[in-house]
Order: structure tokens, then sequence, then C-alpha cells
């Protein structure tokens, strides 16, 4: 087990600890194979990541690549005819797999002790899927019982209309769900062309995290993936094109089966790969870490006092700008004076009153102890280190907690300015059937005072 000091006197930082843990190897043929030890149960974690999902989304492809996962595990049969599901009992594995706007993994839980065996299976899994019409057919099928699902939920249909905005042109390249009539229109051949350029061993990563030495990772990864054949790096053929900006701050009023409003807001964040950019991912884990803490000056400002229920900031860490997100909820009646407070402390974070210095230095150590509570997560380090592997690179996984404690407020002031103040952004209310016409002179008082301050 790892034992991870975190106090502020310790001579061990949760980075050191994962330096000293996480061990990593490229093979040949391009496959980086990550191996994070954790002997505290006899579990392991396989992940599979691919360097995919909706970023690479062509016009009349939203979704296809979320397709694709389904229909990998359906495709999959072994020497002995086995189906994945069948296999995936005989080794008492759990399994799924997911989809997301810059990585689709693929992972197995299961007893250490058949790992190795695993790890042939996920190997055929990734090398030899077998694309039928029949299996097409049904998955289409499972995908749309997706859209139903969400199509219910209309915090989900407020947030894809935000999101729609924030990204203007380039929704295609953000919406891993995808569209019905790119799902529809999905061929095997299709299937089989995406399965060709990116599900190749250079554009992939194999991390093993649990009761397993990273010999035995090395070992079995060479064994099992060593003779995956190379292919052309699939971004020199089709690289990803710039995300549009947002030219303009806009809003949307929806109506749903809610008792109360939500409120989303929705910038345009950093891009952890821009090196001019890469600086100020730390800057927006820290000031979220800030500004969403019990008892904050901001909380204390919008929700202590009763104007909204909850308020929480998050940025989202990719590599082809990220969005950063405000979530509220608050009442019909509530609405006007909660955004008048919320406007005042985006004032406040512009003049750098927003928080004190000890609060600052709380963050980073919130962060610094959230970091080594996820290190010992012996069976889920893989999928963080598969996502970070995916997004930023090891290198940036390894420094990340110590680049934190880096963070000092002129950092925070220049991702404010650069990101937040008088910066475009979508504003989207979710609203009681029937109070949308009621509420929509509110938001756009809203949005003018933003726009007012921009000029």
């Amino acid at each position: 087990m790892l034992l991870l000091a975190v106090d502020a006197g310790a001579q061990t930082s949760p980075a050191d600890a994962l330096r000293r843990a996480l061990h990593d190897t490229t093979l040949d043929n391009g496959l980086t194979v990550i191996a994070i030890e954790n002997h505290a149960v006899p579990l392991v974690t396989i992940d599979i990541t691919f360097r995919t999902g909706a970023i690479t989304q062509e016009v009349g492809d939203e979704g296809v690549p979320h397709l694709f996962e389904h229909m990998l595990f359906k495709s999959y049969i072994d020497d002995n005819r086995r189906a994945w599901p069948q296999e995936a009992g005989r080794l008492d594995a759990e399994y799924n797999g997911r989809t997301s706007e810059e990585q689709v993994n693929y992972y197995v839980l299961l007893p250490s002790s058949n790992f190795d065996d695993a790890m042939a299976d996920m190997a055929q899994l990734v090398r030899d899927p077998i694309f039928t019409q029949d299996n097409l057919d049904r998955e289409r099928l499972v995908v749309f019982d997706e859209f139903n699902r969400d199509a219910s939920n209309p915090f989900y249909l407020a947030d894809r209309a935000v999101d729609q905005r924030l990204w203007t042109t380039s929704w295609g390249r953000k919406n891993p769900l995808g569209e019905t009539k790119s799902i529809s229109d999905a061929t095997t051949k299709r299937l089989t062309e995406i399965f060709h350029r990116y599900y190749v061993p250079n554009n992939a990563a194999v991390a093993v995290s649990g009761d397993i030495t990273a010999a035995q990772v090395f070992k079995s990864a060479r064994n099992h993936f060593g003779h995956w054949r190379r292919a052309p790096d699939p971004f020199v053929g089709a690289p990803v094109p710039a995300v549009a900006p947002l030219p303009k701050s806009t809003g949307v009023i929806m109506e749903g089966d809610v008792r109360d409003v939500v409120l989303l807001l929705k910038w345009q964040g950093p891009s952890v790969t821009d090196t001019g950019q890469r600086a100020d991912t730390y800057a927006a884990d820290v000031l979220s870490q800030i500004l969403n803490a019990p008892g904050s000056t901001f909380q204390q400002h919008v929700v202590d006092n009763g104007l909204f229920s909850s308020c929480t900031i998050g940025y989202s860490t990719l590599a082809h700008v990220g969005p950063i997100a405000l979530v509220a909820h608050t009442s019909v009646d509530s609405l006007r004076p909660a955004l008048d407070a919320l406007w005042g402390q985006m004032m406040a974070l512009a003049t750098g009153s927003a928080f004190t210095d000890e609060e600052l230095a709380d963050a980073r150590q919130a962060r610094r102890v959230g970091a080594a509570f996820e290190m010992d997560n012996g069976t889920g380090i893989a999928h963080t280190a598969a996502f970070w592997w995916s997004v930023a690179g090891l290198d940036y996984f390894r420094d990340y907690t110590d680049r934190l404690q880096s963070v000092e407020r002129p950092a925070i002031d220049r991702y404010v300015v650069r990101y937040l103040d008088q910066q475009p952004l979508v504003a989207g209310v979710l609203v009681p059937k029937g109070r949308g016409d009621q509420l929509k002179p509110v938001l756009a008082r809203f949005l003018n005072a933003l726009k007012a301050e921009a000029q």
C-alpha cells in the first residue's frame, strides 16, 4: 500500500510518491505502458486508452466513436469462440468503456491472479475486432436508448444547449454522445476506417494499477502487445482543427420539469498542450478549490447568505480548449438578487479581492491531500494515469501537485484576466415550466451588466 505524507512538514509529497510508484516504458511499436503498484487488495485494473473521441469526429461522424466503443466489445471472439461477456465471466472481471472529448478507454477490474490472461484478452480486443452488420444494428439501438434517456433529463438538455452555443462551429468535436443521424448512417466500413486510423499502438497507452509489479506489467505487455504493428500517426494525416473561439456572450432560457432554477455559466478555458497556456491550468484548479471551499469568501457572498442553495465552478483540463463551468441552484424569486451577488463576486475576482492569502494556502494544501487520497485508490489510479496521458502527457501528471504548490496570486490574476474577466461566456438558465418569459429580463440584465463592464 502507498503511504503518502501530506502534512506541512512532511519530507514526501504526493508527487514524490507518484514518481516512485509510477513506472512507464514505451514498446518498440510505440505503445506506452504504465504501471502503478498498490498491494492493498488483490485486485488489478487494466485500462487501455486511445487518443480519439469527440475531438476526432468529422462532419457526419458525430457520435460514431461512441458507437465504436460499444461495437468493440461486441466484436471480440477468442480462439475458443467465446464472446467478451463469457471471457470476462471466466476471469471474474468487471468491464466497461467510455468515450469522452479526447479519450476512448476500455478497462477491466479483476483478481490480480488473472492479470496475464486479462492482458492477453485486452490485446486481442483492440487488435482483432470483427465488425458485423447484425452487431451494428443491435448496438445502434443501445446508443439510441442513451439518447432517449438523456432527452428525458432537463439538466442534460440545458447543458447541451449551453455547450452548442459555447463551441459554435466546433460543437461537433465536443459532443461525445453524437447525433442520431450520424449513428443511423454509420457503416461497418466506417468503423473499420476508424479502427485502422486511431486504434494503433503508437496512439495508445495501457495503464495497470493494483496488486502487481512493474516488471510483471512490462513483461506481459511485451508478450501480448509487442507484435501489434505500428501505424502512421493519425494526427499527421488528420490534424485536429483549432477550436472556434466564442465571439460574444449569449444566453438561453429553457423550461423543464424542475422545481427551482439551475444556472449554467460556461467560458472557453486554456488548452493544456499549449505551452503558453499550461500554467493557466494549474491556476484554474487552485482557484476552483478556493471558490468551492465551504465557508470561503465566495461561498459566503453567494451561498451562505441564502441566495443560491449551491454554487460551484470548475475547469476541465483538455488539450483542445477545456471548458470552465459554473453551476448554481436557486429559486425563481431569488434569481435576480443571486445574479447580482454573483456579478459582484466576478468583479471581485477581477480586482483581486475575492479571496484571502490564507484561502489560497488552504486550497493548495487541500489539493495536495486530495492527490494523496487519489493515489491510495489502487484500482482507480489506472484511469487517472490514462486520462492524463491522453490529454496532457505523463510528465504533467507526475508534476501536477508540485506545480499546484507553486501557484501564487499573480498566476490566478492572470488566469482570471485571460479567461473570465470581460471574456465572452454562455449563460443558461433552466426554469420551471411556464416561468421562462418572466425570467428572460433577469438573464438579459445580467448579460448586459457583463457587457457594460467589458466596454
